[in-house]
């Protein structure tokens, strides 16, 4: 099967199963639609998650451009996230907000750039005080630093975070496709 690894985390909130973060797998086995991922959270509690894919992003072990990454936290409804500058231009940018609460609503940042969905939003299947999760991504223009920045229904604590991937050789980085969108419950 494959691997993924947290390219970028933080813990956000009062309690300790508060956790924002992106996993990332590169040269991998296509999954077909019986395939799985599996998520198993060491602290219980709610958990929402959202996966996709993308090509044209460079092969080899590091794909992520580690000086772009950067994560925050916060209690609002106006979540923020900026990266650091990227090495190069046509990075794919990957921008996702976790929070907790109920009836919650996600509208995308469209004031910092085309910020597009997928990552798709997804919801515990608790519906009251359970995680959310939803994102965006960007296929950046420039070098300079990117700010991602939806906007939520309902002031929350939310933690964020931001990782660039490196497109291939002599091609950029094409959008996500959804991979699946499932809402669970530990």
């Amino acid at each position: 099967g494959n691997t993924y690894t947290a390219a970028a985390s933080v813990g956000f909130g009062t309690g300790s199963d508060n956790l924002a973060a992106i996993y990332v797998a590169h040269d991998i086995t296509a999954l077909v639609s019986t395939n799985t991922i599996t998520y198993t959270s060491g602290t219980g509690g709610h958990i929402a998650t959202a996966a996709f894919y993308a090509t044209g992003v460079l092969a080899g072990s590091s794909p992520i451009d580690s000086g772009a990454t950067a994560t925050a936290t916060g209690t609002s409804a106006a979540p923020s996230v900026t990266s650091g500058a990227l090495a190069g231009s046509s990075e794919l940018l990957i921008g996702m907000v976790a929070m907790r609460g109920s009836a919650l609503t996600f509208t995308q940042d469209s004031t910092n750039g085309a910020w597009a969905t997928p990552p798709n939003s997804a919801m515990d299947s608790s519906g009251s005080g359970g995680a959310f999760v939803a994102g965006g991504n960007l296929v950046a223009a420039n070098t300079s630093a990117h700010t991602y920045a939806p906007t939520l229904g309902a002031s929350v604590f939310w933690g964020a975070a931001i990782i660039a991937l490196k497109p291939a050789a002599g091609a950029s980085a094409k959008l996500p496709q959804p991979l699946f969108d499932r809402q669970m419950a530990a």
